[in-house]
């Protein structure tokens, strides 16, 4: 049985990440209407991202739930899964950009880069062995033909 790293459920890594974007914001600089437009944007992108990738997970009749490897019952290689293996934490990541431009907040980026680092060490990383180990072949040719996240080949 594989256990993975990261005890806590990716979303509350999130919410987390979330509240420390908002505390390191400046008080004193708010966001003009360009940037909550272009939050909004990166907001709205980031949930389509999110649903397509769910449909995938449910179209497959697999588990969505990354603490629950046992039900992995399929390999989700379409939709989002074409261009990134974990569209559904890029998909956080970037609402965690999307709050940093609302807020105005390039310190922000800390808490967006803590997020990445965190859950790729603690999440993606078990869950890749778990599916080279479940997969094989496929998963590997899967890696290397799809990024981990998107610009980032490996």
């Amino acid at each position: 049985m594989h256990r993975l790293e990261l005890l806590l459920p990716p979303p509350l890594i999130w919410l987390i990440s979330g509240a420390s974007i908002f505390v390191l914001a400046p008080s004193s600089s708010p966001a003009g209407p360009t940037n909550l437009s272009i939050a909004a944007l990166l907001a709205a992108s980031a949930m389509a991202w999110a649903l397509a990738a769910l449909y995938c997970f449910r179209r497959a009749r697999t588990t969505i739930n990354p603490h629950k490897l046992k039900g992995t019952s399929a390999l989700v290689t379409r939709g989002p899964y074409r261009f990134s293996r974990n569209p559904m934490y890029l998909a956080l990541a970037i609402l965690l950009v999307a709050e940093c431009v609302a807020l105005a907040s390039l310190v922000g980026m800390v808490g967006v880069a803590g997020f990445i680092a965190y859950i790729q060490r603690f999440q993606i990383l078990p869950e890749e062995r778990f599916l080279e180990e479940s997969f094989g072949q496929a998963y590997l040719d899967y890696c290397q033909r799809t990024r981990r996240w998107l610009g980032v080949h490996n």
